[in-house]
């Protein structure tokens, strides 16, 4: 069995335990699948934090941990989709008030049950609530920025990412390091590589959407202004940017609006401004690694995931 599966049917294990009624269940089962349904890739949620227990040097199972981390990216992932209407299949014909309530319940208590119930002394247990509580702050002003982002700076966007995205993954890392027994030292090398990988699977993630098929693109139909679009309006001035804006604007109704915001952003050149992102993030996270001083499949399987999200842009510009 591998790693997606044991923390998969540990986490479904621990919301038998914890749900009071089989609507609550469900919900909860929803949620979850929606987080994790990335077949054939690693999973932040689960992947890293595992591979940060690796390598560490630690003998520790990683799986209670990364059981936690996965019921924290089901909590903001279902939250977060809701917002932005774009949500999976899985809550095909549920009320948007019960997918709330569920994404609300998995932040508000579930972590928390989780970590309470893992084998370790009570002073652990205390940093890794603080670092989840801290961490939830960040990715609250984050995703706060994200939700105001209509006219947005380029430069508050990319705050934006870094607050919902790479604060997310910085706590999986934080996290899982914490567990293993790490130094403050090493809690924080590990948790800027987490973050410099989730800012890079965000700004990816940004551009597979625009322009894996424009017509489709999620960010350009709900009027998203995410780093690429805020980059361009940054880029033109005048009657262009005016034009561009009455482009964005068009995208929220017309399809081939969308293809023609895509053509503007392509010419300004903000897929080549975001490649540059996406590498300059790499190598911080690299040279964070080597700091570390870490080698072996754990450290192995994180710069595999740096190169994993840096292939994405790469895969997205050829589509």
């Amino acid at each position: 069995m591998d790693l997606r599966s044991h923390v998969i049917d540990a986490a479904r294990a621990f919301l038998d335990r914890h749900a009071r009624h089989p609507q609550q269940r469900a919900m909860m089962e929803r949620a979850l699948e929606e987080a994790a349904a990335l077949p054939g890739e690693r999973i932040p949620c689960i992947h890293l934090p595992a591979f940060v227990v690796e390598a560490t040097g630690s003998r520790r199972d990683p799986v209670p941990i990364a059981m936690v981390t996965a019921i924290v990216e089901a909590g903001i992932y279902t939250l977060d989709h809701l917002v932005d209407r774009q949500l999976g299949p899985h809550w095909e014909g549920v009320h948007p008030a019960q997918i709330e309530l569920a994404g609300v319940g998995f932040l508000s208590a579930l972590p928390q049950l989780a970590i309470a119930e893992l084998d370790c002394p009570a002073e652990l247990r205390l940093a890794l609530y603080r670092d989840l509580a801290d961490a939830f702050v960040g990715i609250w002003a984050g995703q706060g920025i994200d939700l105001a982002s209509r006219d947005a700076s380029a430069e508050a966007m990319l705050d934006a990412v870094g607050g919902k995205t790479g604060d997310r993954r910085a706590l999986y890392a934080r996290l899982a390091a914490r567990y293993a027994g790490a130094d403050d030292a090493t809690c924080e090398r590990m948790a800027a590589v987490g973050f410099e990988l989730g800012v890079m699977r965000q700004l990816t993630s940004d551009v597979m959407d625009l322009v894996a098929d424009p017509r489709r693109s999620d960010d350009l139909a709900t009027g998203t202004r995410t780093w690429p679009i805020a980059w361009t309006r940054e880029a033109l001035d005048g009657a262009t940017r005016a034009a561009f804006d009455a482009t964005l604007e068009a995208a929220e109704i017309e399809p081939e609006a969308r293809v023609r915001a895509l053509a503007v952003m392509t010419a300004a050149g903000a897929m080549i401004r975001v490649k540059l992102e996406v590498e300059r993030r790499r190598q911080r996270a690299l040279e964070q690694l080597t700091q570390l001083r870490s080698s072996g499949p754990g450290a192995q399987g994180i710069a595999t995931m740096l190169d994993e999200a840096a292939g994405r842009f790469t895969l997205a510009a050829a589509a």
